[in-house]
C-alpha cells in the first residue's frame, strides 16, 4: 500500500497492511530542536537550514530525507509568515523575548531555557472591548500552499494541516485573559465569557474560510486543538464545557465540515476520557496525543469504547517516562503494548504522546522505530 491509502484506510476504521506512522507531520507530534539536531547526527544526516514548525515548543520542520529515512507516511503544510505582523525577537536580563500577534509576551529564560512560556496577557484587565483583534489571515500567508499539498498528493502521501493561529476556545481565553481570571470569569461572568468565545469563534471561522478556499481541496486533515485536561482531570466540569465551550467547538467544527472535506484532528493532552463522547459528537474524527498515562486514558479501555467512533493519532509511547529514561527492553515492551491495544480493526496511527523533547536520547527514538517496524504489521 502507499502511504497515502494506508492513513486513508486506517481514518476509516480498516486495518492496513501496517499501523501509520507520523512524526513531525500533524501539530503535537513533531520533534524539538534539540533532539532533532541528536538525531541527524546519529543518523549520519547533514542538515544546514532547520526552520521551526512551532516557534515557541521549538519544534522543527522534519525535512523531507529524515521523513523517507523513517518511513513517515504524513506530510505537513504550514502557513507562510504574515507579512503585516512586525515580528521582533529582544533580549534583556530577564531571558529572550517576544510579542506575537495576539500582544501575548513570550519569554525564554537566560538560562537552560527550553521554550517561550506565556508572561503577559493582554485581556488581563478584562476590557474585551478596547482589545484590538489580528485579522485571521493575511493572503500571502496561503501563497504556494496548495503547490506543495499537490506534490505531497503526487507523492501518494496523506497531507495534513498544521500550526492554525492561535489556540482552541478553552485555551485562547486563559491565553489572552490569563489563566486566574479566566477560570473565575467562567463561573462568575458567564456574559462576558460568551461574548468573547462568539468573537474568537468568528475569528476562526475567517480564517478556516480562507485557508480551505485557497487549498481545502488538497488536504486530508486539518489541526484543531484546545487542551481540556490535565494529568489527573479535566480542567472544567463537563457541565460547564458543554454549556460553554461545547456549542463553540460544534459550530466551528460543522462549518469547516461544509467547506471540505476533510478530517478533524483534536488535540487535547491530559485526561479527556469525560469528554470524548462530546468531541465526537461536535464533530471531531482523530484525537491526539492520546496521553496514556494520564488518568483514565488506558489505551485498552480507549479502543473498547471509543475505537469505533474516532481514531487515536499518538499514544504510540510515553513521552513522559518511557522514551526519554527508558532502555531497549521497556521501550519494546511500551511500543507492543500500545499497538496490540489500539491497532486492530484500524483507527490507530502511530505517534508518540506529543512531541519528542530535548532530553529523548537517539538510541531511545531508533529503539521506538524498531519496536514498531517489528509490531506495526
Amino acid at each position: 500500500m502507499t502511504s497515502r491509502s494506508r492513513v486513508i484506510k486506517t481514518l476509516n476504521h480498516q486495518e492496513p497492511d501496517r499501523v501509520p506512522l507520523d512524526i513531525g507531520g500533524a501539530e503535537s507530534c513533531g520533534i524539538t530542536i534539540g533532539a532533532y539536531k541528536n538525531l541527524l547526527h546519529y543518523l549520519g544526516i547533514e542538515e544546514k537550514n532547520i526552520e521551526f514548525a512551532g516557534f515557541a515548543g521549538r519544534t522543527v520542520k522534519v525535512s523531507e530525507q529524515v521523513f523517507k529515512k523513517l518511513g513517515i507516511d504524513i506530510r505537513p503544510i504550514y502557513l507562510k509568515p504574515d507579512p503585516a505582523f512586525n515580528f521582533q525577537l529582544k533580549e534583556d536580563k530577564t531571558g529572550t523575548w517576544y510579542y506575537d500577534q495576539w500582544k501575548i509576551k513570550w519569554r525564554m529564560p537566560p538560562e537552560k531555557g527550553k521554550y517561550f512560556d506565556m508572561v503577559e496577557f493582554p485581556l488581563v484587565d478584562g476590557d474585551l472591548e478596547s482589545y484590538k483583534w489580528p485579522q485571521p489571515y493575511h493572503p500571502d500567508q496561503f501563497l504556494g500552499l496548495r503547490k506543495e499539498a499537490d506534490n505531497y498528493l503526487k507523492m501518494d502521501k496523506l497531507v495534513v494541516f498544521s500550526y492554525s493561529p492561535g489556540n482552541g476556545f478553552f485555551q485562547m481565553g486563559a491565553q489572552l485573559f490569563g489563566y486566574k481570571n479566566w477560570l473565575t470569569y467562567l463561573v462568575t461572568d458567564k456574559t462576558l465569557v460568551n461574548n468573547f468565545l462568539e468573537r474568537y469563534l468568528q475569528f476562526r471561522i475567517g480564517f478556516w474560510d480562507g485557508l480551505l478556499s485557497a487549498c481545502g481541496d488538497k488536504l486530508d486533515v486539518i489541526c484543531e486543538k484546545d487542551d481540556l485536561g490535565t494529568q489527573n482531570s479535566t480542567w472544567i466540569s463537563k457541565k460547564m464545557y458543554r454549556e460553554l465551550i461545547w456549542p463553540y467547538q460544534e459550530r466551528l467544527y460543522s462549518f469547516i465540515k461544509e467547506k471540505a472535506d476533510v478530517k478533524i484532528f483534536f488535540h487535547s493532552c491530559g485526561s479527556v476520557y469525560d469528554f470524548i463522547p462530546d468531541l465526537i459528537e461536535a464533530g471531531v474524527d482523530i484525537l491526539n496525543p492520546v496521553q496514556v498515562n494520564a488518568k483514565n486514558m488506558d489505551s485498552a479501555k480507549l479502543k473498547t469504547e471509543f475505537g469505533e467512533d474516532i481514531v487515536f493519532w499518538g499514544g504510540g509511547i510515553d513521552t513522559q517516562k518511557v522514551l526519554p529514561f527508558g532502555n531497549r527492553q521497556e521501550i519494546f515492551a511500551e511500543v507492543e503494548r500500545r499497538i496490540n491495544d489500539l491497532a486492530p480493526g484500524g483507527g490507530f496511527v502511530f505517534a508518540t504522546v506529543h512531541n519528542i523533547q530535548d532530553d529523548v536520547p537517539p538510541e531511545n527514538i531508533v529503539a521506538m522505530l524498531e519496536a514498531f517496524n517489528k509490531y506495526g504489521k
